[in-house]
């Protein structure tokens, strides 16, 4: 009943074109505090003849990540023809390119999450699961250009012959469920391992908040290091944790709460602080389901959570959560796919960080645009289709 309202928002967010985009960001840089992480280079923004302002450079830099043609001349020409540069600014890039590396890689990813915040922020109680905040962790890879110094921070796959691959970026990122923005995310190389760099995000997280993942995250570090600052977690069991379990008490059908027994490994795990001390056992929660849904190749899913109370969580909230944990996939492949970001072009370490962020920027305001068209249209916001937006 639904589908006629959507194709009318689809109408209108194909009828806005960019404009709204551009005015999230606009009313972002409206913000002082905003204003200034962004900028590495002051100077470069306050000459009097400088023709690429703070505004004008933000938004020739989305221009060009957001459009088919990535270079930097049709991204001076788009600036020039949306009337940001006046007519007689030359079509050359170089003033562009040094505005844009006066830009802090490190201001345009708090950029990031600054977005995401402010969508969060709109979000009603309607969106939380249960009550509570939940982040989608996953990781991906991005190739970038094949230069000395990409290689050099960001190697190519070791089973690769030198001159016969790409540096490779590695990003592990959290999504959150209920808007679907990039609220933080960090970036390594392929020697880095996930679990690394996913315990810089977990740090980050709030008393109560919730991290939905796979199997590749439901460690027991995770589990302990996630209770002890007061967050939360659902993963699904690792295949290889069986030994070490023992059953305390049955919650409901395939619903159990069980201790974990730490599995010391040989040695201490990279990604795993030395000085971390860990307990020798852990109750978590382990609750197990059937997948009948078509186009699903498993059939059976063990969950392991560290949310115990069965009856402010029972078991099919948690199982239909873990299936809404498919959607980051989608949201990744809108990212990598539909705005094309699964080769960065920029030949440096830091022209890549930043590259990669705005991308990040762009992708946060489509999606508070889709959010807003939502609650305008009074659609469930997965409904509307990225690529449309």
């Amino acid at each position: 009943m639904f589908v006629p309202f959507v194709g009318a928002v689809h109408r209108h967010l194909k009828s806005w074109s960019l404009g709204p985009v551009l005015q999230c960001l606009d009313r972002f840089l409206d913000e002082p505090a905003f204003r200034r992480t962004l900028i590495q280079k002051p100077r470069a923004f306050t000459r009097p003849q400088g023709l690429y302002s703070l505004p004008v450079t933000l938004k020739t830099f989305l221009i060009q990540c957001l459009a088919q043609d990535h270079s930097c001349r049709t991204a001076v020409a788009t600036a020039k023809d949306r009337g940001w540069l006046p007519p007689h600014a030359s079509p050359g890039t170089a003033a562009y390119c040094r505005a844009r590396d006066a830009l802090a890689a490190e201001g345009l990813q708090r950029a990031v999450e600054h977005t995401a915040q402010a969508l969060d922020a709109g979000v009603s109680d309607q969106h939380l699961w249960l009550g509570r905040q939940v982040h989608v962790v996953d990781g991906t890879g991005i190739a970038l250009p094949d230069t000395e110094a990409n290689q050099e921070d960001y190697p190519q796959p070791s089973e690769q012959k030198p001159g016969c691959g790409f540096p490779v970026l590695r990003l592990v990122a959290f999504m959150s469920l209920a808007t679907g923005a990039v609220s933080r995310y960090c970036i390594g190389n392929l020697h880095d391992h996930e679990q690394r760099l996913f315990q810089d995000l977990r740090a980050q997280l709030g008393v109560g908040e919730v991290v939905l993942g796979d199997r590749n995250f439901g460690t027991f570090a995770n589990l302990v290091l996630l209770k002890r600052q007061g967050a939360e977690g659902v993963f699904r069991r690792h295949q290889a944790r069986g030994a070490g379990v023992k059953r305390l008490k049955r919650l409901g059908k395939d619903d159990h709460l069980v201790r974990w027994q730490q599995i010391r490994p040989r040695r201490t795990p990279v990604w795993l602080d030395a000085k971390v001390e860990l307990p020798s056992t852990l109750v978590v929660r382990e609750v197990s389901f059937q997948v009948t849904q078509p186009g699903f190749r498993t059939k059976s899913v063990t969950l392991v959570t560290t949310l115990l109370d069965a009856k402010r969580y029972p078991a099919w909230a948690l199982a239909e959560l873990y299936f809404r944990r498919w959607r980051m996939e989608l949201w990744l492949r809108d990212l990598k796919i539909t705005m094309d970001m699964d080769r960065l072009r920029t030949q440096t370490p830091a022209r890549v960080r930043a590259e990669l962020a705005m991308f990040l920027v762009g992708y946060n305001l489509i999606r508070t645009v889709m959010f807003d068209a939502a609650k305008m249209g009074e659609v469930r916001l997965e409904l509307l289709s990225f690529k449309s937006a």
